[in-house]
C-alpha cells in the first residue's frame, strides 16, 4: 500500500504539471500582453471610491515578465510561475495532509499490476473560450510535458 501510494503521489504531482496547460491542442505562445508597473506607484483612481463600488476597484494585476514563457511546461521564471496557480488546473491538488483530491477529475483507478490509470473527467470542465475539456486535451499535455 505504501508502494501505491508513494506512485499515486509522484503520479499526482506529474498530472498537476501535465494537464495545467489544459491546451486545445495549439502551441500557447506569449502574446504581447500590457507591462505591469512594477515600481510601486500608487495607482492612480479616476472614481471616488467611497460612492459603493467603484469602477476603479474592478481592475486586477499581478506581476510578471514578458521575458519569460507563460506556458507551465517551459517555464523558469518565478514571477511567472507564481501566476500559474490563477490560470491553470491540474487533475488533482493536494489537501492539508498532502493526500491528493480531485480537481479536473471526477474519479481515478489503477489497474491491478500498478502500470495503467484511468480518469474520468468531469463534464463540467470548460476553458475561457466555453469548449469542454476533452480527454484528447489532456492526452495532448501529457504528451507536451514528456517531450
Amino acid at each position: 500500500m505504501k508502494f501505491f501510494k508513494k506512485r499515486l503521489f509522484s503520479l499526482t504531482i506529474c498530472l498537476c504539471l501535465v494537464l495545467s496547460a489544459c491546451s486545445s491542442g495549439q502551441d500557447n505562445e506569449q502574446t504581447d500582453l500590457p507591462q505591469v508597473d512594477t515600481t510601486g506607484a500608487p495607482a492612480q483612481q479616476d472614481t471616488p471610491v467611497d460612492e459603493g463600488y467603484a469602477e476603479a476597484d474592478s481592475d486586477f494585476s499581478i506581476a510578471w515578465s514578458s521575458d519569460g514563457s507563460m506556458n507551465p511546461l517551459y517555464s523558469l521564471n518565478s514571477f511567472n510561475n507564481d501566476v500559474f496557480s490563477l490560470m491553470y488546473e491540474g487533475l488533482f491538488r493536494l489537501d492539508n495532509e498532502l493526500q491528493p483530491e480531485n480537481v479536473l477529475c471526477s474519479q481515478y483507478s489503477v489497474s491491478d499490476d500498478g502500470l495503467t490509470y484511468y480518469f474520468t473527467l468531469r463534464s463540467d470542465v470548460t476553458f475561457h473560450s466555453g469548449s469542454p475539456l476533452t480527454a484528447a486535451d489532456a492526452a495532448y499535455s501529457l504528451n507536451k510535458a514528456a517531450g
